[in-house]
């Protein structure tokens, strides 16, 4: 069984229960049950959220499933969201190399005009 994190989605968004469920559609005791795990997302839900928000739903699910292992609930993140992770942190990292290095060099330019 796999549940898609809507209460994250949602706070990423700055939204209320009330607000997102104005935008969408639904009631804020449906999304609070979503929320809970009372009540199976639907895709249809998942569907309203891409019309609205404009997002690619397939990636964000893979990206924030959680697989429920045994009966005691115990978690385990699937395969695509460590990829995901690792991969975020690797372009970050990137990112701050590239940036280093160009501070580097502006340095390095900024020291040579001086002399």
């Amino acid at each position: 069984m796999y549940q898609f994190d809507l209460k994250r989605f949602r706070k990423e968004k700055r939204l209320t229960q009330d607000g997102l469920g104005a935008m969408v559609g639904y009631s804020r005791a449906s999304l609070s049950n979503f929320e809970s795990g009372r009540q199976p997302i639907t895709d249809s839900f998942l569907d309203k959220l891409n019309e609205v928000f404009g997002i690619d739903v397939e990636e964000y699910k893979s990206y924030n499933r959680i697989s429920i292992v045994n009966e005691d609930e115990d978690e385990e993140y699937t395969k695509t969201y460590w990829k995901t992770k690792y991969y975020n942190l690797l372009e970050k990292y990137n990112a701050c190399l590239e940036e280093k290095d160009t501070l580097s060099r502006k340095l390095l330019n900024e020291s040579k005009q001086k002399e």
